[in-house]
Parts: structure tokens; C-alpha cells; sequence
């Protein structure tokens, strides 16, 4: 019997052409990934992917078990569906998030859901938002919640419609004693000679601090990989670095960091809704989108106060 899960995991790797874009996707280690998809083919006994220095690229066998594993996953949220319907019970409805939306603009949305509709069972999982955009096009979730970085977009898939919630700015964490604390705004490349931390290879916008910076003129120098924000700003303020933090991570300040703007317009980040395309209405979930977009328009009015 083939395992579902290892079936994601092949439908991702071909979908990403890499081993390394199907694990920030999955929110997995590249390792993890690499065992799921040797045990597959041992239990297929055949070989499924082609390994090169450019990726990875399915094999005939390969390709045919991934359409196969579209299909499957499908049939498998219709099942449940149907069970849920026979026996009487609402179908739950599927949600992704990440930490600091899961923070900031569900749970107001979701109070609102609550209120108009106290019958409709509603699951949240945490996802990078690589695995929660392919899991929406894939029909796995009803909606998820993504951001993307200046510099680093999201992909596009027209099987998944975004609605633009917020833009919010990054701002720069530094130790509390740090020179350059003095200025209202941080020019970046007055930082160059730095330490930065970073969030981990796992997160779909590892890239973004490297490309920050390269954009304004220099190479940073990557010390820490991390991706819990109340962790970063406590290793800042242990002077094992600066960081780019988000505003809507940054309500509760580490009493031994500074945060500042970024001088001349500097990144954002922008958070979506995401929804699969071409679907009938679904009330729940348009009710919780509604939620989102209200939610979302006070956390835009904070941000314009704070800036």
C-alpha cells in the first residue's frame, strides 16, 4: 500500500523541480524529503526521479504517479467530504496560516465566523506559504493565508485566486546600544559590515535578506537561521546580530533590541488571501475572507499610525 503522505511529497517535488523547493513548500527538511522519496520507490520498485545538478525531473513512472497522486488526494477530501455529509456533520472548513497572521488577523476574522456561523467547524494549520498555495490549488485547503517578500514573489498558479489583505514594512532590529540606534531611519548599507540573522532554508523567504541587501549594494554576511521572531529579537539582543523583522512580529519588543524604518522606502511585505479558483460559493468560507479583508483594514490603520 502506497503512503499518502509520501504521494504529497513526490506531487511537490515535481511541482517545485527540486528537492530543495518541494522542502520549503512541505515545510521539511531536504533530508526529510530525500527519505520519503527513496522509501516510494522502494514500495513502487521503480525509479521515479532523475537527480542532476540543474533539480530533478520526474521519470515516465515518475510523472504518471504524480498525476495519479493529484488525483488521489482529490479523491480523498471528496471522501471525507461525503462522510461528513452522510453522517450529518457540516464539511470542516480547511484553513493555513502562518505564526504572525495566525496572531494578528485570524482570530478576529475567525470570532467573526463564529458569531454568523456557530456551526461550522473550522481547522488551522500552521504552513509555510509555499505548501499552503499548493495546497489551495490543489483543493486540499478551502483558503490559506501567504506572504511574499519585496524580492522574493510568490509564485503564480492560476488553479488559486489572492486577495491582497495588508502591506506592511520590514524594519531592522538591532541591540539597544547599537550605534546605529541614533538615527531615526537605518540607511542598510551603513550595515554591511554586520552580521545578519536569517530565517532558515525551511521558509519560502529565506532568500529575502540576501537579496535585500545585494539590492542596496553589498553581500550580508549570514550568521543565524532562525524563524521564530520573538527567538531573533532575543539573539539580537544577545549581539549575535542585526535582522529584518516585520511590523506585525514586532508588537512585543524585546526590551534589549531597537527597531527602526529603513531609510529611502524601504522592503515590505504584503500578505494574501488565498482561495482555489473557478470554485462554487462556499459561505463559510467567503464569510471568513470578508472576516479577513475587515481584519485586515484595522491592522492597516495601525500601521499607517505606527509609520
Amino acid at each position: 500500500m502506497l503512503s499518502v503522505e509520501r504521494l504529497r511529497v513526490l506531487r511537490e517535488v515535481v511541482r517545485a523541480g527540486s528537492i530543495s523547493g518541494a522542502a520549503r513548500a512541505l515545510a521539511y527538511t531536504p533530508s526529510a524529503v530525500s527519505q520519503q522519496l527513496a522509501k516510494l520507490e522502494r514500495e513502487t520498485g521503480a525509479t521515479l526521479l532523475v537527480r542532476s545538478s540543474r533539480g530533478v525531473r520526474p521519470t515516465d513512472a515518475g510523472e504518471a504517479l504524480a498525476r495519479r497522486a493529484d488525483d488521489i488526494l482529490g479523491r480523498l477530501a471528496d471522501a471525507e467530504a461525503e462522510v461528513r455529509a452522510v453522517a450529518g456533520l457540516p464539511r470542516p472548513l480547511r484553513v493555513g496560516s502562518f505564526p504572525t497572521a495566525g496572531a494578528s488577523i485570524l482570530p478576529p476574522a475567525l470570532r467573526s465566523l463564529a458569531r454568523a456561523s456557530p456551526d461550522v467547524e473550522v481547522r488551522v494549520e500552521q504552513l509555510d506559504p509555499l505548501e499552503g498555495l499548493a495546497r489551495v490549488a490543489s483543493g486540499d485547503l478551502d483558503l490559506a493565508l501567504l506572504y511574499e517578500y519585496d524580492h522574493v514573489p510568490l509564485p503564480v498558479d492560476p488553479r488559486a485566486e489572492l486577495t491582497r489583505l495588508l502591506e506592511e514594512p520590514l524594519r531592522v532590529v538591532l541591540r539597544a546600544d547599537h550605534p546605529a540606534t541614533r538615527a531615526t531611519a537605518v540607511v542598510l548599507a551603513d550595515l554591511a559590515g554586520e552580521t545578519w540573522l536569517s530565517s532558515s532554508p525551511r521558509s519560502s523567504c529565506h532568500p529575502f535578506t540576501e537579496r535585500a541587501c545585494l539590492a542596496a549594494g553589498f553581500r550580508p554576511r549570514i550568521g543565524i537561521g532562525f524563524d521564530d521572531y520573538t527567538a531573533m529579537q532575543a539573539l539580537v539582543a544577545a549581539g549575535m546580530g542585526v535582522a529584518f523583522a516585520p511590523d506585525s512580529a514586532l508588537d512585543r519588543p524585546h526590551p534589549g533590541v531597537a527597531i527602526r524604518p529603513v531609510a529611502f522606502q524601504g522592503p515590505t511585505r504584503r500578505i494574501y488571501a488565498a482561495v482555489p479558483a473557478r470554485t462554487e460559493p462556499d459561505p463559510a468560507r467567503d464569510a471568513l475572507l470578508r472576516g479577513l479583508v475587515a481584519a485586515s483594514s484595522a491592522d492597516d490603520a495601525a500601521l499607517a499610525e505606527a509609520t
